[in-house]
């Protein structure tokens, strides 16, 4: 294999926009695959791996100078309330075993994609160095946030030992075209848009909407990610955001406007709506990149609203009965 880069993870949503942005610029990079099948227009090498599995691992690795690990299970908050145990198991697997791998083959660079579910409460954007390990992530993501905290260290402690650099991305939330939609995973934007465009009336939103939350466009995020991928660095912990937090109750009109639905709005106290606050300062991210390019919210809104309606059956069925 002549390939030189890795995404672990090529058929979800960041994995993928990775995947096409290499190969629009040239790169030859492997990209793997699991349950999803890949998006073959894409020209990059597809190899099926199922990371919890040692050899898979191995294989994907062999051969490769640099790799990007985003590949994972998620879950939306719904998910995560009713079964907040679900993803730890598979995700730690998953990710011990690729370490394991990479450094058995002398893999050099890792872009580890963790996430700011990390991060103890705070009620302003949270710098990388106020990480305090003395509090516990807020109660809604205590596993999966202790999960990622553990990953963190297992990375770097896999560094340390084998001598590869380590670049750790903690992550805010992630939307754009291809994501998931589906009700028990999808996360606050995904999910606001499935339901305006099958046009709930009333619209409900979960808590009374005062949750405050910092997103990133997809294809802002890979391009954070390629450019960070060609900097020197050897051991780095690195917010990436949005830059630009936004309340939920001003999030629902960007969407319903995008979905050109309008109806009443209705706020549902009863109903879990996560931490209070969560966004990060990408002061060092700045730095690093000299400067940050991020595509307005509701532009990126309206390109997911276009690419879910393109793709999405439900949409016409939802028009015609309408019609």
């Amino acid at each position: 294999m002549d390939e030189k880069i890795l995404i672990a993870g090529g058929t979800g949503l960041l994995g993928g926009t990775l995947a096409k942005q290499f190969v629009n610029q040239g790169q030859s990079v492997r990209a793997t695959y699991c349950h999803s099948q890949p998006d073959r227009t894409i020209n990059a090498s597809w190899v099926h791996a199922d990371f919890t599995q040692s050899h898979a691992c191995h294989a994907a690795t062999q051969g490769i100078e640099s790799a990007i690990f985003c590949a994972g299970q998620t879950s939306g908050i719904a998910q995560t309330m009713s079964s907040p145990t679900s993803s730890l198991l598979p995700n730690l697997k998953m990710i011990s075993e690729l370490l394991e791998a990479a450094a058995h083959n002398g893999v050099k660079r890792i872009i580890l994609c963790s996430s700011a579910t990390i991060y103890q409460p705070f009620n302003q954007p949270i710098t990388e160095d106020a990480l305090d390990l003395n509090q516990m992530p807020h109660e809604a993501y205590h596993g999966v946030g202790s999960m990622h905290r553990y990953v963190e260290q297992l990375a770097t402690f896999y560094a340390k030992t084998y001598h590869f650099d380590l670049l750790i991305a903690r992550i805010s939330n992630i939307y754009g075209p291809r994501d998931c939609f589906d009700p028990p995973r999808s996360h606050v934007i995904p999910s606001l848009i499935r339901r305006a465009v099958e046009r709930e009336t009333p619209f409900t939103v979960w808590g009374r909407g005062n949750t405050v939350r910092d997103f990133i466009y997809v294809d802002d995020l890979a391009n954070d990610l390629i450019a960070l991928l060609n900097k020197s660095w050897q051991m780095e912990i690195v917010n990436i955001g949005g830059v630009e937090p936004i309340s939920v109750k001003e999030l629902v009109p960007l969407i319903l406007n995008a979905c050109d639905h309008r109806t009443s709005i209705t706020f549902d106290p009863d109903r879990p709506e996560g931490i209070p606050y969560r966004a990060l300062d990408c002061s060092r991210l700045h730095a690093l990149l000299h400067g940050l390019n991020r595509t307005p919210l509701q532009q990126g809104i309206q390109q997911t609203v276009d690419w879910y309606i393109a793709n999405n059956t439900l949409f016409d069925i939802v028009n015609k009965d309408i019609a």
